[in-house]
């Protein structure tokens, strides 16, 4: 009980954190409305009339105490071109919208950050529709993101000091979540597409989720 309170504990602090340096970030000139949607999604609007440009961040929360390589494999399915031999419907509603997205993937939690013209609002909606409902997991896109793992980790300059600081976490830290982080041959090896599957539909929740919007949209409309 005390295990299940303290990490109960640490998310409200990072939401806290977080939406405290957010809100902050956005409420500059802006009229602050909050809203909490029927199924929990809390939802904060920051609206500017004069904005033709709208600013989406939208934070989805998860469990750190997965194996890294779960929620890894399965934000690469949704959201990585590279392994789509053709667009599913998210990654088509994100082409819509403008196509100027950017995924943040944290041990805990997942940050979409989308810029789109205010009067397509409508379509922001739509896409928020098929981010919650995505159902386009195949095994193909799966066996692919497993096999590229390595060639995308080492396409980056700084490989090495990201892997060097996976591995002080873990070895520092075994029992904090911080110390979750390594993904390594084994640790893939051991994922199959069920498990992404159950981890989007424990993960991609409203009422884990909070959706900042900052532009020249009516907040009652969204």
């Amino acid at each position: 009980m005390f295990i299940k309170n303290r990490k109960i504990f640490s998310v409200l602090v990072l939401y806290i954190l977080f939406a405290g340096r957010v809100s902050q970030s956005f409420a500059q000139n802006a009229n602050e409305f909050n809203f909490m949607s029927a199924k929990g999604m809390q939802i904060n609007i920051f609206a500017v009339p004069q904005n033709n440009l709208t600013h989406a961040e939208l934070i989805i929360f998860f469990n750190n105490r997965l194996n890294p390589a779960i929620p890894y494999l399965t934000f690469e399915n949704m959201f990585n071109r590279d392994i789509h031999d053709s667009d599913t419907n998210l990654l088509s509603a994100f082409r819509r919208l403008g196509n100027d997205f950017q995924i943040e993937k944290r041990v805990d939690f997942l940050k979409i950050s989308v810029n789109f013209l205010s009067d397509r609002i409508s379509q922001f909606t739509h896409l928020l529709d098929e981010l919650f409902s995505y159902k386009s997991f195949s095994l193909k896109r799966f066996n692919k993101s497993i096999y590229n793992y390595w060639k995308y980790f080492k396409a980056k300059n700084d490989w090495e000091k990201m892997l060097a600081q996976q591995y002080a976490y873990a070895h520092l830290f075994p029992d904090n979540f911080m110390g979750n982080t390594v993904i390594n041959p084994d640790s893939l090896a051991k994922i199959n597409l069920a498990q992404i599957r159950s981890f989007y539909r424990n993960t991609f929740r409203l009422e884990k989720s909070v959706l900042f919007v900052k532009g020249g949209i009516n907040p009652h409309i969204l």
